[in-house]
């Protein structure tokens, strides 16, 4: 070291001494960190420098840091989130959030006859329960269909295949419901299976065993419905089935089964 470099010495470490006895603290550390960042940037070591201001930034102000370092995470990716940052991913799960979704116990079913003068019950208490009446809404528990079915065949074209379409299929639709004790669920089943074949071997008219069903998908009264999808589908009964178990004290369900009558008509 050369003898100005010396005396430079000297005189710093006398001027910080000085400043100690007359300076706060946290100032005299302020000044000895902006030394240290100088002193690092002249001699080139850009990357401590940075380090010093992080650590006395972190130091002297924590909430200021906690800002920094939530700044620095929220836009870091990382495998925690795939890949992305905690920022798209919060961008993603907002949007999603956002979203109605459907919920499967939400639903509105109405089932009519297609001739509205072929009614099982006319009158008396059982009159609640005719087909197309609202009542008969509370007794459907489940629905499992599929609104759209295509067949088709693949044809071999030397050593590719071609899709070729067959058309729609119809519709199947199985329906659970309770019954109540005097059995009008099942009643009325009956009821209509018995106009679809006749015990003379000749069959019925569509119109008398017909029935139009109507599935409302999310809501489940129509004041309430802000444009939920819904089928309507004219069909025919083909089965009722019950269970009885001594074994368990529960209500009892039936199963209902329907076709669709022709795809003609959406």
């Amino acid at each position: 070291m050369g003898l100005f470099d010396t005396i430079a010495s000297q005189a710093t470490g006398f001027a910080v001494g000085q400043l100690k006895a007359i300076v706060p603290p946290k100032i005299i550390s302020g000044v000895t960190t902006g030394t240290n960042v100088l002193n690092q940037l002249s001699s080139g070591n850009f990357l401590g420098a940075a380090a010093t201001l992080a650590t006395a930034f972190a130091g002297q102000f924590p909430i200021g840091s906690e800002v920094a370092t939530q700044l620095y995470f929220q836009n870091t990716p990382t495998p925690l989130f795939g890949g992305i940052t905690p920022s798209e991913a919060k961008q993603i799960y907002s949007a999603f959030a956002a979203l109605q979704l459907a919920k499967k116990n939400l639903f509105l079913v109405e089932i009519k006859d297609a001739n509205p003068l072929n009614t099982f019950f006319t009158s008396g208490p059982e009159a609640l329960y005719a087909p197309g009446n609202r009542a008969f809404n509370l007794f459907v528990t489940d629905i499992d269909y599929a609104p759209a079915t295509i067949s088709g065949d693949k044809h071999r074209i030397g050593s590719a295949s071609m899709d070729s379409v067959g058309g729609f299929e119809p519709i199947e639709m199985r329906m659970t419901a309770v019954d109540d004790v005097i059995g009008t669920i099942k009643g009325w089943m009956q009821y209509k299976c018995a106009l679809v074949t006749n015990a003379d071997g000749t069959v019925g008219v569509p119109l008398d065993y017909l029935v139009k069903i109507r599935v409302l998908h999310s809501f489940i009264t129509d004041d309430s419905n802000t444009g939920g999808y819904e089928d309507t589908l004219i069909m025919r009964p083909v089965s009722v089935s019950a269970g009885l178990s001594r074994r368990e004290d529960a209500v009892q369900e039936v199963q209902l089964s329907f076709t669709q009558f022709d795809t003609f008509i959406s």
